[in-house]
């Protein structure tokens, strides 16, 4: 980036270039629901355009400001601009300044030919382009390499319905006859269930701690934060059991499929069983050593499946048996199961089904923001998965494709979760919106068939 193309990222967003990330955060929160598409209705094609062009800088300054890498070299560059002379710059809002900006600093020390000069700069930007192609589109699977083909964005012209709220969600559990919506909230110990489909806020209960992840089965709840476990019954208004449940941050929780466990993990290297009547520790495991970021039962209850790192695995909590299946590229960050397959998601935003019984790896999809969330269709025909991107992703379990793609939230898509009856997607995003979506009717013909 030259001086001339700088973008005060800082001005766009209203903070100081001191801002801590939770400021930065809470002001792109209150900007961006200026450019929200609701608030848009009446304006003309061209102010809506300028809407999202504003959204899109936007989102820009806040990935660019919360990454400690990127906001390093950004800082960088912004003190060098700061302090030159004489050079307008635009901010993402829209507004231009000026900037002071020494030229002599950026003159030529000899004397070249204008020749020499244009050709060089053509050679390097076509060298540069081509580079950054292959960085970005080429994925390797077994050996092969594959060049990822441009993803279309299907057009939904509205949600089945839509919640506006005064926090961003970060958590959304499902009742098991698709009637409530459990809802927990960034940076408050709130958890709330609304009522389907009329969105009707019915129950709310304020935790012990202000909590980051939320697993809900039966009329059961369990909620962490760092290293404390709660867990309690949905609708009680009675304190939930409170313990400290690890030696470090816990990364992942799930429910047994009967809810009477529960399993845990985190970055203390160990996988825990807990007893949810009781509150019992009934095992703990430390499988290899590493970080656990991610934990899944197996539908029969008998499995857990586990991410450490890159390698996914199962485990018999009640025999002790390990088996190592496959390894990402990256860091394993969510896993889902259905009877016969694990879904992994990783880092860089690969998606493969495994074969539990087999090993057999299947690449299902490369996304290029950070996949949020994973989870299967009640029938496993399909793979759902949410975005930083803001976008939610439908893939088909038994052609291994993407068969949809649309733009869900402004910013990003924090979670998605299907219905009960695998006919609605309910979504969860950084926008302060939770929206419903009708599955797409092409796609609902494939509920509940069975390959041939």
């Amino acid at each position: 980036m030259s001086p001339k193309d700088f973008v005060d990222f800082y001005a766009a967003l209203g903070v100081s270039p001191t801002a801590t990330d939770e400021e930065i955060r809470r002001a792109y929160i209150e900007r961006i629901k200026t450019v929200h598409p609701d608030t848009l209705i009446d304006l003309s094609a061209k102010a809506r355009e300028k809407a999202e062009e504003t959204a899109r800088l936007l989102n820009r300054a806040k990935e660019t400001l919360l990454s400690p890498s990127h906001r390093q070299a950004y800082d960088e560059f912004y003190q060098r601009v700061s302090r030159s002379s004489s050079q307008s710059y635009t901010s993402a809002s829209g507004a231009t300044g000026r900037m002071r900006y020494d030229r002599s600093r950026f003159a030529p020390k000899h004397n070249v030919n204008l020749g020499t000069i244009l050709f060089g700069i053509g050679l390097a930007y076509i060298l540069f382009a081509s580079v950054g192609l292959v960085w970005r589109g080429v994925m390797t699977k077994g050996g092969v390499v594959r060049i990822a083909e441009a993803e279309p964005v299907s057009a939904l012209s509205a949600p089945l319905a839509q919640l506006r709220i005064a926090s961003p969600p970060i958590a959304l559990a499902l009742s098991e006859k698709d009637t409530l919506l459990y809802v927990l909230y960034a940076d408050s110990p709130r958890l709330e269930a609304w009522r389907l489909p009329a969105l009707q806020r019915v129950w709310k209960n304020d935790l012990p701690f202000a909590a980051t992840m939320l697993a809900a089965q039966a009329d059961r709840f369990l909620a962490a934060s760092n290293t404390q476990l709660a867990f309690g019954h949905l609708h009680s208004s009675d304190a939930p059991h409170v313990v400290s449940a690890h030696q470090r941050q816990i990364h992942a929780l799930a429910f047994s499929p009967d809810a009477v466990r529960f399993a845990t993990c985190s970055g203390d290297q160990t996988i825990k069983v807990w007893n949810w009547r009781s509150g019992a520790l009934e095992r703990s495991f430390v499988p290899s050593g590493k970080e656990i970021f991610s934990v899944a039962y197996v539908p029969d209850g008998n499995l857990i499946a586990f991410a450490d790192d890159r390698w996914l695995r199962t485990w018999s909590w009640k025999n002790g048996t390990v088996r190592r299946l496959t390894q990402h590229r990256d860091k394993i960050l969510h896993i889902c199961c259905s009877p016969e397959w694990i879904a992994s998601a990783s880092e860089g935003g690969e998606i493969r089904q495994t074969h539990r019984a087999t090993g057999a790896a299947k690449h299902i999809g490369q996304e290029s923001g950070q996949i949020t969330s994973l989870t299967y269709s009640p029938d496993y025909r399909f793979l759902l998965t949410s975005n930083s991107d803001g976008r939610l992703r439908l893939y088909d379990t038994e052609t291994f494709k993407l068969v949809y793609t649309w733009n869900a939230h402004l910013g990003k898509a924090v979670m998605a979760r299907f219905s009960h009856d695998g006919k609605t997607i309910y979504s969860a995003g950084e926008d302060s919106t939770i929206r419903l979506w009708n599955l797409p009717t092409h796609l609902l013909s494939a509920l509940n068939t069975k390959s041939p």
